[in-house]
């Protein structure tokens, strides 16, 4: 599963600009995931896909409401889309959504 992760955060293609999207800072969300940062991750499957949403505090306001951060995979792992409810979410790529891919790997 790690592999999927850098490959989507460091290599996959952008959906909107069609660019690698090289979210560097994102793998350092190992932290917010070891810590207590992210809760309450649901995950459902549809077809040969699966959904997994989750809440993340916010990295720079602690006092705000959690975040919602959603990522979509396929069964075999690979990381096809994520989003998230913060200003960078729509980024396909925030902090939050790295954190959430992490847990999945200390689950």
């Amino acid at each position: 599963m790690y592999p999927d992760i850098v490959n989507y955060l460091l290599f996959n293609k952008s959906a909107y600009t069609q660019q690698e999207m090289k979210v560097y800072k994102g793998l350092e969300a190992y932290k917010q995931a070891t810590c207590g940062w992210v809760h309450n991750v649901y995950a459902r499957q549809y077809n040969n896909n699966v959904v997994v949403i989750g809440k993340v505090l916010h990295s720079q306001r602690l006092i705000e409401r959690c975040l919602t951060p959603w990522i979509i995979a396929n069964e075999d792992g690979v990381i096809q889309c994520g989003h998230c409810d913060c200003v960078a979410g729509l980024g396909e790529a925030c902090t939050h959504v790295c954190a959430l891919l992490f847990l999945l790997i200390y689950q």
